[in-house]
């Protein structure tokens, strides 16, 4: 079984001013002059769809993507747990399109990553933000490297988080049974496969069941975790059309030349397999990249080790 994961994208930025040519990174944009950066929960229509977004925080923008398609979850496990960041950042946390408290959209086909991709250009037009600072976790950082190449010059920093650029899984079956936990896993997917459940319901309960084989150590973040997951707001139309289309379709790894941010590429040593392989496939791809592997962290640093991944995205933003 594989599921995908969710996003984040870091944004620290300027306010585009066609009156002056200043970019620089290290401006604090003031919410006075820009109500859309304003802390607090906010609304906005983007393509037609209401979303929902909310900002924390104080300093230059970091923009936070939850990769909804990619396992249902809201953004609420961000904001609960990115909180050190917004010290130094002002953080925006961003639920796509049929995710958490955003609008719901009756056409599956509105869930593709294509569609993803658009709803990202235009929701950074509507904060009026140029260039910035992008990162994704797993299908986020899919949908990342799908916006990166087809808009390069909007992005400063790409930081891309336990990610793969295409949908080749090698031997993740053989993986997958030599992993602690794998017959609890079967059995509780068993077990929810016999139940008459909501859908949103069931992608809720089979990432309960399958993410504890992809932890380091699940028993020390199991309850943490668990807590998480009891909280959050699942969809489950999103992830079922990128299991039926997109997934085995995703292949970017020709394009990956066409990216002119830097690139900060992170993975756990006790990754899932495709991620290790696909993690050094973007670093030898991508022009100006860097590769780091984060010891004892599967495929979740921002809760394995999340000092460790703060560590790296601050020196990597230059942020003191």
């Amino acid at each position: 079984m594989i599921i995908a994961c969710f996003a984040l994208i870091f944004c620290k930025t300027s306010i585009k001013d066609e009156s002056q040519n200043d970019t620089s990174l290290s401006t604090v944009i003031s919410s006075l002059d820009h109500p859309q950066l304003s802390k607090g929960e906010h609304y906005a229509i983007i393509n037609g769809v209401k979303l929902w977004y909310t900002v924390r925080g104080n300093g230059p923008i970091l923009l936070i993507y939850p990769a909804g398609a990619g396992w249902g979850g809201d953004a609420s496990i961000h904001y609960k747990t990115l909180q050190p960041l917004e010290k130094k950042m002002k953080i925006i946390y961003l639920e796509p399109r049929g995710i958490g408290h955003s609008e719901r959209v009756e056409s599956v086909n509105a869930y593709s990553m294509d569609n993803y991709v658009k709803e990202l250009e235009a929701f950074r037009k509507y904060l009026n933000i140029e260039p910035f600072d992008l990162s994704g976790h797993c299908y986020g950082g899919c949908i990342c490297l799908k916006y990166a190449i087809k808009h390069p010059e909007k992005v400063n920093h790409l930081i891309l988080l336990n990610t793969t650029p295409y949908a080749q899984y090698g031997d993740y079956q053989t993986w997958e049974k030599n992993r602690k936990g794998y017959d609890i896993m079967l059995s509780k997917l068993d077990s929810i496969r016999q139940l008459n459940i909501d859908p949103d319901i069931r992608i809720k309960e089979n990432m309960r069941a399958w993410a504890p084989i992809t932890f380091y150590d699940y028993d020390i973040i199991s309850e943490g975790f668990n807590n998480y997951l009891d909280q959050m707001t699942f969809s489950a139309s999103p992830v079922m059309y990128f299991n039926k289309y997109d997934r085995l379709a995703f292949n970017v790894v020709d394009s990956l030349a066409f990216i002119d941010a830097k690139t900060l590429i992170i993975l756990g040593d006790d990754d899932l397999p495709f991620i290790k392989i696909g993690s050094k496939v973007l670093y030898e791809k991508i022009p100006e990249s860097k590769l780091i592997t984060i010891q004892e962290c599967g495929h979740w640093p921002f809760l394995e080790q999340p000092m460790q991944l703060f560590k790296h995205i601050n020196s990597f933003l230059s942020i003191e």
